[in-house]
Formats: C-alpha cells, sequence, structure tokens
C-alpha cells in the first residue's frame, strides 16, 4: 500500500510526488514515459532524507527524463498502414466518409473508420482510435485472462481473492496485499507466454508479498527456471495506448 506524502516542483526537473510504501525497503525514484517523477519512501524513512535524495539523484534524473522524451516524441501512430491484430481480432484502419471516429466490432475484426479530411496523426483522431483498440482489449481481456489465472493457480497451488481487468500505464499486474490481483488489459497484446509470467508473478505474491530472494526462487521453479530470460522478454515490450 501506499499514500502520497508531499508534492512539490524541483528546480530543473519538474513536479515530483513522494508516496509512503510499506513494501518500500530504501528511497527509489520512478520516471515514466510521460515525465511523471514518483519517490517511494519506505514506511520508517523521513521525508526530509527523501528530499535529499531526489537531490542527490538530479542528474540521474534530468538524463532519464530526456530518454523519456524521445520515447515519447517516437510514439507508435496508429493509421491506415498499421499492421496489427489483438489475440482474436484483425484491425483495419480506415480513411472514410464520416464525421467522428466509428468503431465496428465484429467476431474476428475490428474496424476503425476516421474521417477521411482529418489528419489522422492528430489527437484527436489518435484518440479515437486507441479508444477502440483498448475496449477491444478489455474485452478480451475479461474474457481470456480469469480463466488463465484460474488454471495457474490451480495448477501450482495458488490462492487469490479478486481479479481486476485495469489500463495502468507502467505496470503490466500487481497483487495487494488482499489478495487482489490487478492486471493490464495490454496483456492480451503479449504472447502467451509472456501473459503467463505475468500472471506467475503475481500469483507468487501470495507466497511472498515482497520481491526477496524466496520470491524470485518461487518465480524461477514455477517457470521451468526461465525466469531472467521471461524478464528480460518482457522488458522489451512497451505499452502502445497510453
Amino acid at each position: 500500500m501506499r499514500r502520497l506524502i508531499k508534492e512539490s516542483v524541483v528546480p530543473g526537473i519538474g513536479k515530483v510526488k513522494y508516496f509512503e510504501n510499506s513494501r518500500a525497503k530504501a528511497f527509489s525514484i520512478k520516471v515514466n514515459i510521460n515525465g511523471e517523477i514518483t519517490v517511494s519512501v519506505p514506511k520508517k524513512g523521513k521525508l526530509k532524507d527523501a528530499v535529499k535524495f531526489v537531490d542527490e539523484k538530479s542528474e540521474w534524473i534530468k538524463k532519464t527524463l530526456l530518454k523519456m522524451k524521445s520515447k515519447s516524441d517516437s510514439q507508435f501512430v496508429w493509421d491506415e498502414k498499421t499492421k496489427f491484430k489483438t489475440k482474436y481480432c484483425d484491425v483495419k484502419i480506415i480513411p472514410s466518409d464520416v464525421q467522428y471516429v466509428l468503431i465496428h466490432l465484429d467476431e474476428n475484426l475490428l474496424e476503425i473508420q476516421y474521417p477521411q479530411e482529418k489528419d489522422v496523426v492528430s489527437p484527436e483522431i489518435q484518440a479515437g482510435i486507441k479508444f477502440g483498440i483498448t475496449e477491444t482489449l478489455r474485452l478480451e481481456a475479461k474474457d481470456y485472462l480469469p480463466g488463465r489465472v484460474k488454471y495457474l493457480a490451480d495448477k501450482f497451488g495458488f490462492k487469490y481473492n479478486q481479479i481486476f481487468i485495469k489500463h495502468q500505464k507502467s505496470k503490466w499486474g500487481s497483487y495487494s496485499s488482499r489478495g487482489n490481483i490487478n492486471l493490464n488489459l495490454e496483456l492480451m497484446l503479449l504472447p502467451d507466454e509472456l501473459i503467463d509470467f505475468i500472471i506467475l508473478h503475481e500469483l507468487a505474491h501470495s507466497k511472498y508479498l515482497n520481491h526477496g530472494k524466496e520470491f524470485h526462487r518461487l518465480l524461477n521453479k514455477i517457470t521451468g527456471g526461465r525466469e531472467k530470460e521471461l524478464d528480460a522478454e518482457i522488458n522489451k515490450h512497451r505499452f502502445m495506448l497510453h
């Protein structure tokens, strides 16, 4: 669990949010592709020490912000040339004689029409296209992921409470202290073995809530000794719909 304890603007860096994190063992900083900076503060950590930590890491933060801006500037553009499919559907994006983005979902086809007189790269059109794909993935995720979680939990003897499908910006999944599993709907864009890897990662937290040696030993065991390999593969994939 975490809670916001401070929000401030640091000269040369921008807005920084400090969160008390009951699971954190040390101060840590995250910078996401949108330039958001968050700091995890251990429960027994002092806020003044967290602020000092940010100051000490300011050069690293600036370099990371530049890298993230570069990634953001080169974000994917959805248009009629895009060759793309979800787990269940082919996706076709078509310029058409319409006034706004129209979405038509058939059994094996997601067709998205956008106004041909408008520039497809405009934020309005890109948002409409991504909305259609996102909602299709949400339907597919609700159909596929709960059954897969149950299968893997039964196979390896794990227990969990509820499953929630969300659209998170920076996490493939998470596990709460109440035994709930949150899964990102963009998992549906990953190969099956990576979907299973994320699910097994979250199920392993039912035994160990942290990322200690016992957790990694268990995860490596239930992935057939492939934890590091699969973790490296998952890091090659990025979130496409934010």
